[in-house]
């Protein structure tokens, strides 16, 4: 048993960045839908539920890896704390490599965390649609006794682009996720919601 990314492209992508994974040794699975519909995070967490691989990857699609030895290393010792533990990790934006500060782009975590995570997803949380990266570590955060660890060096990249969602979009989804959580729904905006689970689950995290 290994690790099993998921992930969801958009219709006619070439798969170039997920066949990078490929040779990191992880099995693949692209949810994309025919119609170009976005694919629900809690439907990605289903399907990780079922899997047998030890850990489980949930990547944004134009995410790329580079099969060197010193990445193949890292890599491989990241595999391992996520065996046991939730890895999340900032991208590395080319062609400059600078490192992503906020938002998080892939995720590693053990499989039975998914299907623990499964009840508390909103619906309304899909690939390509902002605001779940902030709200995955959070929940990991407060609902479970797992370490959380960050890999805040180069080992994911992504090539620089315009935003593809916009502070509307960003809004709706941080309003689904306030709704839902009693202690965020008075004296916060979004905004101050957002830094504060930011805080909360970056106090707790071991750079790897």
């Amino acid at each position: 048993m290994g690790s099993l990314i998921i992930t969801s492209t958009k219709p006619n992508d070439d798969f170039f960045c997920a066949k990078s994974w490929l040779k990191f040794g992880a099995d693949v699975r692209n949810m994309s839908v025919k119609d170009g519909s976005k694919v629900r995070i809690k439907t990605m967490l289903e399907y990780a539920s079922q899997s047998e691989d030890d850990v489980i990857g949930i990547f944004n699609s134009d995410i790329f890896l580079v099969p060197d030895e010193a990445h193949l290393r890292l890599w491989d010792s990241v595999i391992e704390v996520a065996k046991h533990e939730f890895v999340y990790l900032n991208r590395c934006d080319m062609p400059e490599c600078k490192m992503e500060k906020y938002g998080h782009d892939a995720f590693l975590f053990p499989k039975y965390l998914a299907g623990f995570i499964v009840p508390n997803t909103p619906l309304e949380f899909k690939m390509g649609e902002p605001f779940w990266d902030n709200w995955l570590p959070y929940e990991v955060w407060k609902t479970t006794n797992l370490a959380m660890c960050c890999v805040n060096r180069p080992l994911i990249y992504h090539t620089s682009h315009r935003k593809l969602w916009s502070n509307d979009a960003w809004r709706a989804m941080a309003k689904v996720y306030q709704d839902k959580d009693e202690e965020f729904q008075t004296g916060h905006d979004l905004i101050s919601m957002t830094m504060a689970m930011s805080i909360r689950y970056k106090q707790k995290t071991l750079l790897l």
